[in-house]
């Protein structure tokens, strides 16, 4: 079977963040921030290869089963990203918001289930996505306001003004990696409204791993310490 390049893309983003996400977890098993760092790369990977499965489906009832595989991991992207953003930052008023995160994943992994979120497919040279509906419009509502809320949680964290150097270093390049991934990998929606535009939003997963990898090695970020610095 001939596979467009472009739909590898999401292939090579998924070994990326499997990669950071194995090198973070298993750098420190008990820290809560690297846990929930690696429950985030799990998900990520989710998306990342369900995508792939979906471009190559070669019939309309495959291409919808491997999209609501992808949306068993999507759902759970804010909640996570959310979570790890007041853990990260030591915030400790975002607690109710967390709570309606979780709530919110787990209904729309319920509504993503049904034809009123994804039903029908639009065919692209490059491959097929399924077409949104009514409840995957009001998914990206809360989608970007959680994750909106993120972002900020890391900006106002990096300008608090308490901050050591390295600890300013490292909100720097967590906040742009996360950044990154958010909006370009934001666009990967567009094909789901009959978009055609070339999937090139899964290289955002790439851009998220090589920034962390590099303040990991120059900034020892979430305290990780590897040979290559010592």
């Amino acid at each position: 079977m001939d596979i467009p390049f472009a739909t590898i893309l999401p292939l090579i983003g998924m070994f990326c963040v499997v990669g950071l996400g194995i090198l973070i977890y298993f750098k420190d098993r008990k820290s809560k921030v690297n846990i929930i760092f690696g429950l985030l790369t799990l998900v990520l990977s989710v998306w990342l290869f369900g995508t792939f499965r979906m471009f190559i489906s070669q019939t309309d009832e495959e291409a919808i089963l491997w999209d609501r595989f992808i949306y068993a991991g999507i759902v759970f992207v804010p909640a996570l990203m959310y979570h790890f953003s007041i853990v990260f930052t030591e915030d400790k008023g975002g607690k109710k918001l967390l709570i309606l995160s979780y709530i919110f994943s787990f209904l729309f992994l319920a509504l993503t289930r049904t034809d009123y979120f994804i039903s029908g497919i639009f065919k692209y040279s490059w491959g097929v996505h399924s077409q949104a509906r009514i409840f995957h419009n009001i998914f990206l509502i809360g989608f970007f306001y959680f994750l909106i809320s993120t972002l900020k949680n890391f900006y106002r964290y990096y300008k608090s003004g308490v901050l050591t150097t390295i600890e300013r270093l490292q909100a720097k390049y967590i906040f742009f990696a996360f950044f990154i991934l958010i909006i370009l990998g934001s666009t990967a929606y567009a094909p789901a409204y009959n978009i055609d535009i070339y999937p090139f939003s899964y290289l955002s997963a790439v851009f998220f791993t090589l920034i962390l990898a590099y303040a990991i090695l120059k900034h020892h970020l979430m305290n990780i310490r590897v040979i290559a610095t010592e």
